[in-house]
């Protein structure tokens, strides 16, 4: 009688693994690696402008960690086009599966304004040809790095052309960043905060991604 008992708690053991194990399978990585990413010193910036909406509001000094924030808007491939129609956990997945993860707002703001600390990548004022802003909105998306709009750190793309998750702390919404094609002004300064909800997904938004070295 020992051995039908034995055999059938065997069994039912090694069903339990399998059902666990479909249940919770791990995000397939791939090794981390520094190609087409811009490292951030560590340090203190302000974050935020008086001159906006609650929002952006007040202007504060903030410190940040050393970090690595990926050169273009997801696949970080220049002259391709962003990924958009993403939902926030979509994003997230895609840079763990390369050994990263989407950028804090005070990371993803560090990086658009620059050592300088600009409201845009390349200044205080609005210049609708130095990104790719106030588009008509048939015009979509443009190739990753082809308006040459860089920011004092290096970083392209970070105003206008798509819009970008980052990182949050709220449970239901996330903040994007950056405006899209064809905002204009404020709508495109790297100081320009918008929540959605995690499952939400559009033609104009995007995400580029981040890595510190306390990451697991």
């Amino acid at each position: 009688m020992r051995k039908p008992i034995y055999f059938l708690m065997l069994g039912l053991s090694l069903l339990l693994v399998t059902c666990r194990g479909e249940q919770k399978k791990p995000i397939p990585t791939k090794p981390f690696t520094e190609t087409n990413m811009v490292a951030i010193p560590a340090g203190v910036f302000t974050i935020g402008t008086d001159d906006g909406n609650e929002l952006e509001a007040p202007a504060r000094p903030v410190t940040t960690a050393a970090y690595w924030i990926d050169k273009y808007e997801y696949p970080n491939v220049i002259g391709e086009k962003p990924l958009v129609n993403i939902t926030w956990y979509e994003a997230k997945e895609k840079c763990a599966m390369v050994g990263k993860r989407l950028c804090t707002e005070r990371e993803w703001e560090k990086a658009c304004r620059g050592p300088e600390n600009w409201l845009y990548p390349y200044g205080q004022t609005y210049q609708s040809e130095r990104c790719r802003t106030g588009r008509e909105w048939g015009d979509g998306p443009g190739p990753i790095g082809a308006t040459g709009c860089v920011s004092g750190y290096g970083v392209a793309d970070m105003s206008g052309n798509v819009q970008e998750w980052t990182l949050g702390e709220s449970v239901e919404e996330r903040a994007i960043r950056g405006g899209f094609w064809q905002s204009v002004g404020y709508q495109s300064r790297c100081t320009t905060r918008l929540f959605f909800n995690v499952i939400y997904t559009d033609t104009t938004v995007g995400f580029r991604c981040c890595k510190s070295r306390d990451d697991g």
